[in-house]
This record gives C-alpha cells, sequence and structure tokens, in this order.
C-alpha cells in the first residue's frame, strides 16, 4: 500500500480531542501495545513533582487539535505524548507510533480521549503537553519536541514552556543563541486552580527563524531569596518556511 493510501486511512480515523477529520497530514496513532489511551481525571490529584509540564509552540498552523514536530530522522520511531492540565485533573502518558515524514512535516496525533468534551474546554494555556522521541518508558529526558494546539493557532508565534515553579520567580534564558541570550522573567498563573503548573514561560519567534537548533534553554527558579535548582534541556524547532 503507497503512503497516500496509507495516510487516507489513518486519516479517515484521526479523532484529537475532537470527533472531527481535519487533514490527511502525516498521523502518529497510539502505539499498537497499548491500544487504549493511557488517561485518568479526577478531582483528588497530587502536586506534580516535574518542573517542566510541557512545551508548546504558539502561531503555528495545524490542521488538527494536537500535532507534534519530530525530526524528520524520527519516521517511523516512537513518540512519548503526556498531556496534563493546569489544575492537575486530568494527566495522560502514551507513545505514539510516528509516520514516515519529510523535513518540516507536522504530524497530526490521533487521541481517541474519553474526555472529549472536558479537554476542548480547556483554553489554551490550560493544558500543557511534553512529547519527546522514544517511548515512554524513557523517564531521563532533557530534548523535547515541540508540539501544538488548535487553540494556540492565532497567537503571535512564541515557544511556551509550561513550569511547575513550586511557587517560586521563575525566569527563562536561551542558552545556546547570542542573539536571544537574555533572561526573561516569566508570568505566574494567579487565577484557578495550579496543581499540574502554576508558570508560563514565553521566547518570542515571530522575527526570524532561529539561528540555533536545538535551542538549549534554562529555568531559574528563587524562592525567599534563595535560588532552586536550575533546569537545562534542548528543544528541536520546528524547520518552517513561514
Amino acid at each position: 500500500m503507497d503512503r497516500a493510501r496509507k495516510l487516507g486511512l489513518i486519516g479517515a480515523l484521526l479523532t484529537a480531542f475532537s470527533p472531527i477529520v481535519y487533514s490527511i497530514d502525516p498521523v502518529a496513532i497510539l502505539d499498537p501495545n497499548s491500544p487504549i489511551l493511557n488517561e485518568v481525571y479526577k478531582d483528588e490529584v497530587p502536586v506534580s513533582g516535574k518542573v517542566i509540564a510541557g512545551v508548546g509552540m504558539s502561531g503555528l498552523a495545524v490542521n488538527g487539535e494536537l500535532a507534534l514536530f519530530p525530526k524528520a530522522e524520527s519516521s517511523l520511531g516512537f513518540a512519548c505524548v503526556q498531556v496534563m492540565s493546569r489544575d492537575g485533573r486530568y494527566w495522560a502518558e502514551n507513545t505514539f507510533v510516528l509516520p514516515e515524514i519529510d523535513l518540516g512535516d507536522r504530524v497530526q496525533v490521533s487521541y481517541p480521549s474519553k474526555y472529549n468534551d472536558l479537554l476542548n474546554e480547556y483554553d489554551a494555556d490550560d493544558l500543557a503537553i511534553l512529547s519527546y522521541s522514544g517511548r515512554c518508558e524513557k523517564k531521563k529526558v532533557n530534548n523535547f519536541m515541540v508540539t501544538t494546539r488548535q487553540k494556540l493557532v492565532d497567537k503571535s508565534r512564541a515557544l511556551i514552556v509550561y513550569v511547575n515553579s513550586s511557587r517560586a520567580d521563575t525566569y527563562i534564558r536561551v542558552m545556546n543563541d547570542p542573539l536571544k541570550k537574555v533572561t526573561k522573567k516569566c508570568r505566574k498563573i494567579t487565577e484557578g486552580r495550579r496543581t499540574g503548573y502554576d508558570t508560563i514561560c514565553r521566547v518570542d519567534m515571530s522575527e526570524r527563524t532561529p539561528a540555533v537548533n536545538p535551542v538549549k534553554l534554562g529555568i531559574y527558579r528563587r524562592k525567599f531569596n534563595k535560588s532552586l535548582k536550575p533546569v537545562q534541556f534542548l528543544v528541536v524547532l520546528p524547520e518552517l518556511n513561514s
């Protein structure tokens, strides 16, 4: 079966946060070894211990509800996709099979959640998605791929990092790009429940194509005049033409 027919068949099954079929873009599907989405939604949730809750980008075109921008060499490999709501009530972690892709391709994610209606209610900053190459069994990861959602499309282009700050003042710095090597204070979320994460960091990407890829980021936190352990990680940026 050729690639076009495969994509057409997979596209017909695409249900990412919504039963609507949007396109025949390459589609990532659940690992056949775990065909049911691993997800929970509950009222009582533990406080997240992970500093980086999600990495996304606004201002990107997306035909579905959820998309990834993996490296071309990730073709026919795997991606771990973790989804967490700001209020901490929704959590999911699943391995997806990546389709064959070309450089710069976005990959729609078939996400057959039984909580579609609830997920659609979460606003742009209320859902963090963290994705990396490989299966979810690989826990110690500091190299992430960009994700995006339909609700981020109309905002200005920026790299977004969702942070569990432990209620500390939080700053982000681009470590390996001399034109962006400035430290910027992140925005604390003050409204609503913030069990999953409580801070959003943004790096503007609207003016130019980044000079370096992957970009190395540092998250720095200060609480009661004491510095918490910094977190540094890499993000593979999409190869974008516009």
